[in-house]
């Protein structure tokens, strides 16, 4: 509850930083209407009064009272409700860019694939703007429960008993509580179904998996399997609904019987002489007025009950994201020790085989190190490990001695530069494809020229009709680049950083023909070495292809979560193990395509 309060007064705080003068009018506004609910009664009340005694000057000015009091409480409510909706926009605009601030900054991306964060994270999402409002639905909560509280004090001039009508509110605003939160819970438990089904129509419309899905025929399945979970998805939230109707059903039903009840009272009032026509005449007006309170409160209270949970996912986000921020300290500007794993292990959440088993491994500073293993060995998991994105679940990760968790998580993703196989393909200008690789020179057209070069593109660059300032991707109407092409801008981008300590490189060319790739890596190995001899960095290369990996100082043989072995290209054929079998089944395989190739021609 207190942390509740806590997001609260904050979202309160966000609105009057985004416009503290809307704030106060929208309190004054709601006041002021509540304050004309009694304003109205008791014109009416006069008007009868003054009929009653013949006062021609009580019922005009009456009249005129009644007359000012409703026009200003339309308008004002109007008002007030486009001021409301017009605050509730800025708050969930800052909101929402508070949430995915929170979101990117988040060191690692394990939580990325896991269904409980996702199905937060898409709750959140969609209680933003509920969220943003929480603060004008108390406010008109608050005010509503002001007018009645304006029609209580009018009720009991008449007679004491008679406020007691409005004891039937509270079974009113449980009802409606229980209503909303039938509604939410079924919302919140197809939210997997609902990001599914999105999903499935979303690989129809992405041109990457588009092409697969229309050859193989299967758009209309897969449209047939989303609707199917967009109507189960409505169903169970259809049938929450009408239990829920029951519930608020059953709370107008106690509120109108105690109404009923209220007027029973008066009328035998009359009857004893103890109430006038006026009096009377009030209360059919207050009944009306104070049913149409009633269902603000109950509405502003069936709001906050939805919005309470949405903070809840808000409050376990943030949370969650501030216990994920590491250390601050700021790493070498050069390695001395390098980087060194004591007994890493690493298990993916939900399962217990590791990926990565006891890893004991030292990667000295200065070196280009290849990293090998069939699929499913473990070798992007390490990656991940040693770039931060991953924590280990056991073990320690040592830069420089310094355990890599107090090092500050934004200054380390800052020293290392990585190319990955499964690569971004940005839809933007050529010059900021590459560019991003180092944001802080992102405009500057030397580096990104010299990073193309680097990484063998100025060829591919120079075809292009603007050249750096060539849109991509289709969706913008610009260049569709194949998957060879597009890796190289990639490659290029990874090396735009001055002086990294780490540099990655996940099959950077496995979108290129094998003697491409070859004459690649032998042209830009040697401008690597020239970037990690200055300040004692690490170069990783992860490849397939043996013949690539061949020409790097130290290779590290993963096999099945474990380091096989670890040596030089010649240490580890010589002592004939598993990289020295796995090196010559690849070469018996090319030189067999050779022969069959031959054979043909």
């Amino acid at each position: 509850m207190t942390r509740r309060f806590q997001t609260a007064r904050h979202l309160f705080l966000l609105g009057l930083r985004a416009d503290r003068s809307g704030v106060f009018l929208v309190a004054t506004l709601i006041l002021a209407a509540s304050a004309a609910l009694a304003g109205t009664a008791a014109a009416q009340r006069w008007i009868v009064e003054g009929s009653g005694s013949g006062s021609a000057t009580t019922v005009l000015l009456a009249a005129a009272l009644g007359i000012v009091v409703m026009t200003a409480q339309t308008a004002l409510t109007r008002l007030r409700q486009l001021r409301c909706s017009d605050l509730g926009e800025l708050v969930a605009r800052d909101l929402d860019q508070e949430v995915l601030a929170a979101a990117a900054n988040v060191p690692t991306i394990e939580h990325l694939e896991h269904p409980e964060y996702a199905d937060r994270l898409t709750s959140l999402r969609q209680g933003t703007r509920d969220m943003a409002e929480t603060c004008w639905f108390a406010a008109e909560a608050g005010g509503a429960i002001l007018g009645l509280a304006f029609g209580v004090w009018l009720l009991a001039h008449v007679d004491p008993l008679l406020p007691a009508v409005m004891l039937a509110a509270a079974p009113m605003l449980y009802c409606t509580s229980r209503a909303r939160r039938l509604v939410r819970e079924a919302r919140e438990s197809s939210a997997s179904a609902a990001r599914l089904e999105k999903e499935l129509h979303e690989l129809c419309t992405r041109p990457e998996s588009g092409k697969e899905i229309r050859v193989a025929g299967s758009a209309a399945e897969l449209g047939h399997r989303a609707a199917a979970l967009w109507t189960e998805a409505g169903w169970s939230e259809s049938c929450a609904r009408i239990r829920a109707l029951r519930w608020e059903l059953a709370g107008w039903i106690c509120f109108f019987a105690a109404m009923a009840a209220a007027f029973t009272a008066l009328i035998h009032l009359r009857q004893e002489g103890r109430a006038t026509p006026a009096d009377i005449v009030m209360l059919i007006s207050l009944m009306g007025q104070l049913t149409q309170q009633v269902s603000i409160a109950v509405y502003g209270v069936g709001r906050l009950s939805e919005s309470a949970r949405t903070i809840d996912h808000y409050v376990w986000f943030m949370e969650y994201a501030a216990r994920a921020r590491r250390g601050a300290a700021s790493p070498l500007t050069r390695l001395a020790r390098g980087i060194e794993l004591r007994g890493v292990s690493y298990s993916y959440r939900g399962s217990d085989h590791p990926v990565l088993d006891g890893i004991d491994l030292h990667l000295a500073p200065g070196t280009v190190v290849g990293l090998v293993g069939l699929n499913g060995a473990g070798k992007t998991s390490l990656i991940k490990l040693l770039t931060g994105l991953n924590e280990p679940t056991a073990g320690q990760i040592l830069i420089d001695r310094v355990p890599l968790p107090e090092l500050s998580p934004v200054e380390w993703s800052a020293r290392c530069t990585a190319v990955f196989q499964d690569f971004a393909q940005f839809q933007t200008l050529v010059r900021e494809t590459v560019g991003v690789g180092d944001l802080p020179r992102l405009d500057d057209l030397d580096a990104v020229t010299a990073a193309v070069c680097r990484a063998g593109a100025t060829a591919l660059v120079s075809r292009l009709a603007d050249g750096l300032e060539t849109q991509l991707g289709p969706v913008f109407d610009g260049v569709e680049l194949s998957g060879g092409e597009g890796q190289k801008l990639a490659v290029a981008r990874g090396l735009m950083r001055r002086e990294p300590l780490l540099l990655i490189f996940d099959e950077p060319t496995a979108a290129i023909d094998p003697a491409a790739e070859h004459e690649l890596f032998q042209r830009f190995a040697e401008q690597v070495r020239e970037m990690i001899a200055d300040c004692g960095a690490i170069a990783i290369l992860i490849s397939h292809r043996f013949s690539t990996v061949r020409m790097t100082d130290k290779i590290v043989v993963l096999d099945q979560g474990i380091i096989a072995e670890e040596g030089s290209h010649h240490e580890l054929m010589s002592s004939a193990g598993r990289y020295a079998e796995l090196y010559r089944q690849q070469a018996n395989a090319y030189a067999d395509n050779d022969s069959a190739g031959a054979a043909i021609n």
